[in-house]
């Protein structure tokens, strides 16, 4: 689940915490209070998220994966590359993040230094 939470974060997806419940069949009373309320707090959780904002501002891990991607899919692909023409058909390649966002100015500046980072870095590993 870990792993499935990074890379949704890292694709922009507004995440949930999910819940891991296993029990053996027939099932115990027990058990199945202890589903019940795992999947009630599951419900509570996922009732907060959609209450919020649909498009919150990125942390700046998610501003660093999104750019480092970007930059990278455009300076290493193109046309004949799917994932460069879904970026480049997103108008990914202009934006400041996955969705519409307001960017603070120490965020827009983190975000021309990942770009940054993310030419140089891919610059070194094709030179």
């Amino acid at each position: 689940m870990k792993y499935l939470d990074f890379v949704g974060n890292g694709l922009g997806f507004n995440i949930v915490k999910g819940s891991c419940v296993t029990a053996f069949q027939p099932m115990t009373e027990k058990e199945q209070q202890k589903i019940d309320r795992a999947l009630a707090k599951q419900s509570r959780r996922f009732h907060e998220r959609l209450m919020k904002s649909a498009f919150p501002v990125p942390t700046l891990f998610k501003l660093w994966a999104f750019r480092m991607a970007r930059t990278s899919i455009g300076l290493m692909l193109d046309d004949s590359s799917r994932d460069y023409t879904y970026y480049k058909d997103k108008g990914w390649f202009e934006s400041d993040y996955f969705y519409p966002t307001r960017l603070g100015a120490l965020k827009k500046a983190a975000g021309i230094l990942f770009d940054s980072m993310a030419t140089s870095t891919t610059r070194k590993r094709e030179g």
